[in-house]
C-alpha cells in the first residue's frame, strides 16, 4: 500500500477489530482520515499497550 491510502475512522476501527481480534474496539479520536503508516503506528501503540496490560495486571506474579 502506498503513502496516498486513506481509510476513514470507520475503516480504521474495522481493520483493528479484525487484524488484533478486538471486536468492541472503539477509535477515541477525532482525526477523521488516517493513512496507512498511520494504521500502523496506532496498531503498534494498541499491540504494546495490551502487551502491557497483560504483564501488569493479568500475570503481575511472573514479573
Amino acid at each position: 500500500m502506498t503513502e496516498d491510502f486513506v481509510m476513514t475512522r470507520t475503516e480504521l476501527e474495522a481493520r483493528i477489530r479484525e487484524e488484533l481480534h478486538q471486536p468492541f474496539y472503539v477509535a477515541k479520536m477525532t482525526q477523521a482520515r488516517f493513512t496507512e503508516t498511520d494504521y500502523q503506528k496506532i496498531k503498534a501503540q494498541l499491540q504494546a499497550d495490551y502487551e502491557k496490560y497483560i504483564e501488569d495486571f493479568v500475570n503481575p506474579q511472573e514479573n
